[in-house]
């Protein structure tokens, strides 16, 4: 039995995770592409392809799958200990970015790990928690 998904802060997840290609996903371009559900073609208009489709299912007021975080990945550098990393997104990119282009405050998300990383997302720390 699956829990319920939680709700974290959009900005937040920003500010500690976003890929390079991002970057190049903008509003005018998302919204210059045809619309994806699903494709098995990844070519140039893949990715503002699928972020459309988010984008109009959010502003029809439709519900979408939450997007899945991890916090519990360890960095690892050639003869230094591990280092706790950063959250990602295990699955949900496009949502994601579909939520930051039209500026939404939250997400739905389901989070692994780390249960600290998980409160600050949702805004129930203040601070990003320092751990080593």
């Amino acid at each position: 039995m699956r829990r319920e998904a939680d709700s974290i802060l959009v900005k937040r997840l920003q500010g500690v995770y976003w890929p390079s290609w991002c970057e190049r996903i903008t509003y005018r371009r998302v919204m210059r592409a045809r619309p994806l559900e699903h494709s098995n073609k990844r070519g140039d208009s893949y990715d503002p392809g699928r972020v459309r489709y988010f984008v109009e299912r959010f502003k029809r007021g439709e519900s979408v799958d939450p997007i899945r975080i991890d916090t519990d990945v360890i960095q690892y550098s050639y003869g230094s200990p591990p280092v706790w990393g950063l959250p990602i997104i295990d699955d949900g990119h496009h949502r994601f970015v579909a939520a930051v282009l039209l500026r939404k405050r939250r997400i739905r998300a389901h989070i692994a790990g780390l249960v600290a990383y998980g409160e600050w997302l949702k805004g129930e720390r203040r601070q990003l928690p320092e751990i080593s």
